[in-house]
């Protein structure tokens, strides 16, 4: 599952890969396996640093994820430790509570 440990391209392909088409632009922070993985799939790729000088480029940028992320993390931490290594339910949890 992608967000336990070190991400690797193979598990990005299970995680994200039905999702996406050629007609889709991936931004993402820096890691390496995003930028083969897009390169694989003939995406357009933006890659921003986590070091938070660069958060946008142009229209392109990684705050939708980040909010996410730490709205993810808030609602976890209500439960005061749940535990981490089923997340998907509690993913699916959140998405279905969540108007898009």
């Amino acid at each position: 599952m992608v967000g336990q440990g070190r991400i690797v391209k193979s598990k990005l392909g299970e995680a994200i890969g039905s999702k996406l088409t050629p007609s889709n632009i991936l931004c993402t922070d820096a890691w390496r396996a995003f930028m083969t993985y897009a390169k694989e799939k003939g995406l357009e790729h933006y890659r921003f640093k986590s070091d938070g000088k660069e958060r946008v480029r142009g229209v392109y940028h990684i705050q939708n994820v980040n909010s996410y992320h730490s709205r993810l993390k808030g609602w976890i931490n209500r439960f005061n430790g749940v535990a981490t290594k089923i997340p998907r339910p509690l993913f699916e949890l959140v998405s279905i509570s969540r108007p898009n």
